[in-house]
This record gives C-alpha cells, sequence and structure tokens, in this order.
C-alpha cells in the first residue's frame, strides 16, 4: 500500500511536468527525536520546481520512535491564469499516519483559487528572479477523512488562509 502510494504520487508529478521548467530543487534533512523517554529518527525530503506560471511541491515528512511513527506526505500544485497573473488556482493532497495519535491513515485534499496581494524584495521564495517577497491570500474547499482505514466520517469545510513570506 505503501509502496503503491509513492509510485502514484512520483508519477502525478512527473506527469504534471511542465515544458516552462523542467528544473527540479531539491531538500533534504534528518536528525535524532527524543519525547518523553523514547528516542528515534526523523527525515524530511521536499521536491519542487516553479516557474513564472507553475508551481509544483512534493513534501515527505516522517519520524519514528521506539513503538510510534508519523508519516506526512503532501502534494501541492498551482497554476497562476494566462490572463491575470495576480490570480491563481492549487490543489493540495496529503495523507498522514500517526500511530502515537491511534490515526492509522488520514487522508485530506483542498482545492481552490489564491491570490497575490504584495510583492517586495525581502523575502525567502523567488517567484520572479529580482522580487522575491509575497502576501498571498487563499480561500478554496476541503475535504477530509479523520481516520480513512477506520472509519467512514467525512469532513468538508471551506478553507482560508494568508501566507506572508518575510526575510
Amino acid at each position: 500500500m505503501k509502496l503503491t502510494l509513492i509510485f502514484f504520487l512520483v508519477g502525478i508529478t512527473i506527469l504534471s511536468a511542465q515544458a516552462d521548467s523542467v528544473v527540479w530543487k531539491h531538500y533534504g534533512r534528518g536528525g535524532i527525536v527524543i519525547a518523553d523517554t523514547s528516542s528515534g529518527g526523523l527525515g524530511y525530503y521536499r521536491i519542487n520546481r516553479r516557474s513564472e506560471t507553475v508551481f509544483r511541491d512534493l513534501r515527505f515528512f516522517a519520524f519514528g520512535l521506539k513503538n510510534d511513527a508519523f508519516i506526512y506526505i503532501r502534494y501541492k500544485s498551482s497554476d497562476k491564469y494566462k490572463t491575470n497573473s495576480k490570480f491563481y488556482r492549487y490543489t493540495t493532497t496529503s495523507y498522514r499516519k500517526n500511530t502515537r495519535a491511534g490515526v492509522d491513515l488520514q487522508y485530506h485534499f483542498n482545492q481552490g483559487f489564491g491570490i497575490f496581494l504584495k510583492e517586495y524584495k525581502n523575502g525567502l521564495m523567488n517567484l520572479k528572479k529580482y522580487s522575491s517577497g509575497l502576501v498571498n491570500l487563499e480561500i478554496g474547499h476541503a475535504y477530509d477523512m479523520s481516520n480513512y482505514l477506520n472509519e467512514t466520517r467525512k469532513t468538508s469545510y471551506v478553507k482560508t488562509a494568508v501566507y506572508w513570506d518575510h526575510d
């Protein structure tokens, strides 16, 4: 099941490749986790691609303790509208497993629209070569299942977010 999910997400990433950018950047981290009286390790890996009109981002995060594990996989895809580049659409899908909290598999899907409210020079993101700071607003429809393998209860709601990127 896990291997199938990973191949599925990697396949989506490959199929969503755009001709305007084939350069993917990747980041990785590892470390040691100490919680209560147990210890273990953690890992983080992110691969993303940005251009003037496209943003693709795939993230993996996991930690393992003596008897517990947390795994998080998230994929976000955003495209600016060609008629007005201040607006964009996005889709986010994530899976989470947390044995410490008793969640076998949580599924989350979010889809909506966003707007870039302000661009300035003192930010960390680099969507344009010379302008790096952003303030943007997103609103969309979200859907999740709290414990996908053990429950049939679904949750649907409106989700909003404001992001401010400042160095």
